[in-house]
């Protein structure tokens, strides 16, 4: 009879599964899934929260910053390129205001010194270029905005890459490429110049 039993249970425990029970195995669509998709309001957060520490982020302010002042001093105009500028302005406006957010709304207790604060009068003061039309005035915006740039490679240099090779070389390149851009609007205003004194 044990035997018997014994042979009932196992015959039991392989005969197929209804369909019903089958269903319940199976992950529903609506379960919550490992890898959210990102246009959702954490992911956007989260993104917004991450985007001042992010490589490639910082790498493109770095570029356009730059390039803004080339654009600006050889009073390049077309529809692309007031595109372009307003693409920079928001980039560096959100850019600003992720700072911001890491520095007040992140933290419980925030570390605010005068540097700071001086550092976020700058950028906005930036933006008063949009009170005043003038192309050097303009220009001396976009200089101004250098200093996050700036501010970024130093810390890239002291606490991510720890003084390596790859860091100084970063930091170095871009003071050269910004002196060089520097020499070459000197140079333009100071031939602009001497025209004007040979024709006076």
């Amino acid at each position: 009879m044990t035997s018997q039993h014994s042979i009932t249970d196992d015959r039991k425990s392989i005969t197929p599964q209804s369909p019903a029970e089958l269903e319940f195995q199976f992950p529903s669509k609506y379960d919550d899934i490992e890898h959210p998709v990102w246009w959702t309001r954490d992911r956007l957060v989260s993104c917004f929260y991450s985007l001042p520490e992010d490589t490639v982020w910082n790498s493109y302010i770095c570029i356009m910053s730059l390039s803004a002042i080339v654009w600006v001093a050889v009073d390049f105009t077309g529809t692309h390129l007031e595109i372009l500028d307003a693409a920079y302005n928001i980039s560096y406006a959100v850019h600003v205001m992720g700072l911001g957010y890491n520095l007040f709304a992140g933290v419980e207790r925030p570390n605010i010194n005068i540097k700071i604060l001086i550092g976020f009068l700058l950028d906005l003061v930036t933006y008063s270029h949009y009170v005043s039309r003038q192309q050097d005035f303009k220009l001396g915006c976009y200089f101004i905005r250098l200093h996050r740039p700036f501010r970024y490679l130093w810390e890239l240099n002291n606490y991510y890459l720890n003084g390596s090779v790859l860091g100084t070389t970063l930091k170095y390149c871009y003071i050269c490429l910004v002196l060089r851009v520097t020499w070459a609007l000197v140079w333009l205003n100071i031939d602009q110049a001497s025209h004007v004194f040979i024709l006076a």
